[in-house]
């Protein structure tokens, strides 16, 4: 009684579980490789970070080429003095003054030469830019292929539950048959109890099978940086017609063609080229420098004063010259007027206006040996970077000489698995009719079943990795994943 009320509940799951997914399929979103692979492209941190860095390094690029452009400054100052201070008008030590000072001026500067730093520089910003982007677009690669394998997992795991779903169907088929024999007669106890094990037993692995789908499903949509949600579907890949060709490209050939446009061999030669100009940088400090300085100032002063009237004048001392030795004083007129006015600002601004044009050279004597540390580090930096570059070479040959193999040993393990899915599924329908017309015993039976579903598991597990490997090769190859 227990078991048949157990039989029910079962029963009642699996038509909860075909009705929830006939539900789902009414309004389920259906994502496509391309899409998926967009998605998490867009929504990659990496990735995002990677735009961040270009767009810092282009700012570094920019400014590189305004630094051959001449600075111009300028300047204004306003000041209040009291007491003791220096007239700026007659440029004469005063007491007891007090009086306002306005200055103003604008000074520009060219570097005419500088041991060409700044082409060299503008040359290094550019290269530093373009290995970036070169890394942007091999995350962007690291992503798809993430993706990818991502989305066969997704694939697989939704085959196997199928299969397994209708394992747990055609096993309730037989039991439900085998019952009905029971209460008849012609079936015994034992033979029942094994087939509602049996039938448990299926249950018990589409319910493993739903997890590995519902994990796969929600690996791939942390990728895509979404929430998965139970309407979330994918498009199948029709690849069963290629899964037969052969890979009949040598790992060398997809090396040399791969290496050519590889974003990750480009970044690394391009930071070798970098290295290079960042010790022609480094040797330009070794060179004198020449600049051009302009600049035109003026200032105003409320000290600055003038005559308001008819003037009235009086000797004043002015020096004194020598007859046969004896000093003599020679005396001015001085005007006296009854009031003083300031001078206005602008008359100010345009008496005391003055420029200035120089040339200046400056010959690097003994800098705390600072030029020479720096040359030393980028004759370093350009071994180090081009063992990086080496590296990268020897890392991608190894990647692709292993996906090579890797491609060649999944299509032998298709081949034969598809063999023995193939045996073992016409060795199961004769033994299911066998079965049934009471030809076989239950325990050959359970073994036969047994076979058939390690076979058909085996050859799904098979086709998707094949799918990916050959997908992989045609990636190293140039074709688009999709």
């Amino acid at each position: 009684m227990a078991l048949q009320i157990l039989k029910k509940r079962i029963g009642f799951w699996v038509f909860a579980c075909l009705l929830s997914h006939f539900s789902e399929g009414q309004q389920q979103k259906v994502w496509t490789l391309q899409a998926c692979i967009q998605q998490a492209t867009e929504a990659n941190i990496n990735v995002q970070q990677k735009l961040i860095e270009n767009k810092l390094l282009r700012e570094n690029y920019l400014q590189a080429k305004a630094s051959v452009l001449p600075s111009v400054n300028g300047s204004f100052s306003n000041s209040w003095q009291t007491g003791f201070a220096i007239n700026p008008e007659t440029n004469s030590a005063q007491k007891d003054q007090s009086f306002q000072t306005n200055s103003a001026g604008i000074n520009a500067n060219l570097n005419l030469f500088n041991g060409f730093q700044n082409s060299n520089n503008i040359r290094l910003q550019a290269k530093k830019l373009n290995a970036n982007q070169k890394d942007l677009e091999q995350a962007v690669n690291n992503i798809q292929l993430s993706v990818c394998n991502a989305y066969l997992a997704v694939l697989q795991n939704t085959e196997l539950k199928e299969a397994a779903l209708a394992r747990v169907e055609a096993a309730k088929k037989v039991l439900e048959k085998q019952e009905k024999m029971y209460e008849l007669g012609n079936s015994n106890k034992a033979r029942l109890l094994q087939l509602k094990a049996e039938y448990s037993s299926q249950v018990s692995n589409l319910v493993n099978a739903e997890n590995a789908c519902e994990l796969a499903y929600l690996e791939l949509c942390n990728l895509l940086n979404i929430q998965k949600d139970a309407t979330m579907r994918i498009a199948p890949i029709n690849d069963d017609s290629s899964l037969n060709d052969s890979n009949s490209v040598s790992a060398d050939v997809i090396f040399e063609k791969y290496v050519k446009v590889s974003p990750n061999i480009k970044a690394n030669t391009l930071r070798v080229e970098s290295a290079k100009l960042e010790k022609l940088v480094a040797n330009g400090g070794r060179s004198p420098r020449i600049s051009l300085n302009a600049g035109l100032n003026s200032f105003y002063t409320s000290q600055s004063k003038y005559g308001v009237g008819t003037p009235t004048f009086t000797d004043r001392p002015f020096g004194y010259w020598y007859n046969n030795g004896t000093p003599v004083s020679v005396f001015m007129p001085y005007p006296t007027y009854s009031s003083y006015e300031t001078t206005s600002f602008k008359s100010q601004f345009e008496q005391n206006l003055g420029s200035s044009v120089s040339l200046s050279v400056s010959l690097p004597l003994f800098n705390a040996w600072n030029v020479n540390a720096n040359i030393q580090r980028t004759k370093l930096g350009i071994e180090n970077n081009k063992l990086a570059l080496r590296q990268a070479n020897q890392s991608l040959y190894q990647e692709i000489t292993k996906a090579h193999q890797d491609l060649s040993f999944a299509e032998k393990k298709h081949a034969a698995s598809k063999s023995n899915f193939i045996a073992n599924k016409e060795s199961f329908e004769i033994a299911q009719q066998q079965f049934e017309m009471g030809q076989m015993g239950i325990t050959d039976y359970l073994n036969t079943k047994s076979n058939f579903t390690l076979a058909q598991t085996d050859y799904t597990q098979a086709k998707y990795n094949l799918i990916f490997r050959k997908k992989l090769i045609d990636f190293y190859l140039g074709k688009e994943l999709n």
